[in-house]
Parts: structure tokens; C-alpha cells; sequence
């Protein structure tokens, strides 16, 4: 499992602040969390989620731990979003600096590709032969295809808008 499954995992459980403030190397967090919980053997994120999942107790600790965290939180959340930030940033500006078409024509390509095999699987007659390579073929370009809009256009206005409602709530 991935740290964004687990994030999305903890704000399905309704702590926002630590669904937020969890990243790759919040090994601190996760045990500062696991020991408020009284499961301090707990060391890794998945572990401690799935002791939330399974204990109403063990959520009301993680919500009170939340709570008198707050700040700290918020902290690391805003640190990750600005590390989401200049890694865009960097992106973005080593796009402007490259004087080659390579970046766009593969994007293109990609895109291209993802609408006309979801055009291809929507009116033509596959044969069932090749429905399991195509659909390995449309996952593949579904995660490319996401991974252009995302170099081109960053994160969701809606992302952006959460982190500063967190803010202001302090």
C-alpha cells in the first residue's frame, strides 16, 4: 500500500490533519501516533491504519492525539504541499529551459493513444484474444495519461484550497 491510499484511508476515518500531514518519511509521525494509540510496536503506517480501522478506541486516541497536535500537523502538511510545489516548479521550469519538442510530442502521443484505444474498445468488435493485452495496454496509458495532465497542469485547485481551510481552522 502506498502513503496516498494510507492518507486517503485516515481522511475516510475522519483525522484530516494527519491524512494530510502523512508523506514518505514520517516515520516519527507514525510512531509518535502509534504510542498515543497504545500500540507502540506498530512501525509503519499500514500497521498502525489497520489497528484504526479495527478499533473504535484506538481512533478516539488517534483523534485526541490529533487534536493536541494540531499545529504540528498542519506543519507538516504545509511542508509536504510546498515540496509538491517546488517539485512542479522544477518540472515546470526544466520544460521551459529544454528547446527540444520531445516532452510535448510524447505527451501528445500518450494522449492521443489513451482516447483513441478508449474509442477503439468503445465501437470496435475485439476479438477475445486480444482483450487482456488491451486492457494492459488501456491501464498503462491510463497512468500515463495521468501523469501528463499532472506534469502539465499540478495539483488540483481543490488541494490547494483544503490546506488553506486546515489553516484557517487553527
Amino acid at each position: 500500500m502506498n502513503i496516498k491510499d494510507v492518507a486517503t484511508r485516515l481522511g475516510k476515518l475522519g483525522l484530516p490533519l494527519l491524512a494530510n500531514a502523512i508523506a514518505p518519511g514520517s516515520g516519527a509521525l507514525v510512531a509518535g501516533l502509534a504510542s498515543a494509540i497504545g500500540q507502540p510496536k506498530a512501525d509503519t503506517a499500514e500497521k498502525v491504519l489497520a489497528l484504526l480501522e479495527d478499533s473504535t478506541e484506538a481512533r478516539s486516541k488517534a483523534h485526541a492525539f490529533e487534536q493536541a497536535n494540531q499545529v504540528e500537523l498542519l506543519k507538516l502538511a504545509l511542508q509536504s504541499q510546498s515540496l509538491d510545489n517546488e517539485d512542479r516548479d522544477s518540472a515546470r521550469k526544466r520544460e521551459m529551459g529544454v528547446k527540444g519538442y520531445t516532452n510535448q510530442v510524447l505527451a501528445g502521443l500518450i494522449t492521443l493513444g489513451f482516447f483513441v484505444t478508449i474509442l477503439g474498445l468503445t465501437f470496435l468488435d475485439i476479438p477475445q484474444t486480444a482483450h487482456d493485452p488491451l486492457m494492459l495496454l488501456l491501464g498503462t496509458l491510463t497512468a500515463s495519461f495521468m501523469a501528463v495532465v499532472s506534469y502539465y497542469f499540478g495539483s488540483t485547485q481543490g488541494s490547494s484550497r483544503k490546506t488553506e481551510l486546515l489553516l484557517n481552522k487553527t
